[in-house]
C-alpha cells in the first residue's frame, strides 16, 4: 500500500491504566504494571512504554505509601 504525504500516520491510541512504581529507599526500583514486574525506573518506563499513562507512584519504606498520583 502506497503512502501519500497528505495522509497522516495512524497514531496508536493511548492506553491509560496504572503502573505502580515501587522504589526501595531510593534504589533503582521496580515497576509493577498490571501485576507484572517490568523493572527499571520511572523514566525507563516512560521511555519503554510511551503509550501508557502512569497514574500512581509509590515509595516502598515500611510498606507502600502513595506519594504521587
Amino acid at each position: 500500500m502506497a503512502m501519500y504525504p497528505h495522509q497522516p500516520l495512524k497514531s496508536t491510541p493511548r492506553r491509560s491504566f496504572h503502573i505502580d512504581y515501587i522504589d526501595p529507599l531510593g534504589g533503582p526500583g521496580t515497576l509493577v504494571m498490571e501485576g507484572l514486574s517490568v523493572g527499571g525506573t520511572l523514566k525507563d518506563a516512560e521511555r519503554r512504554f510511551p503509550e501508557l499513562t502512569i497514574t500512581r507512584v509509590y515509595l516502598q519504606a515500611n510498606g507502600l505509601k502513595r506519594i504521587a498520583s
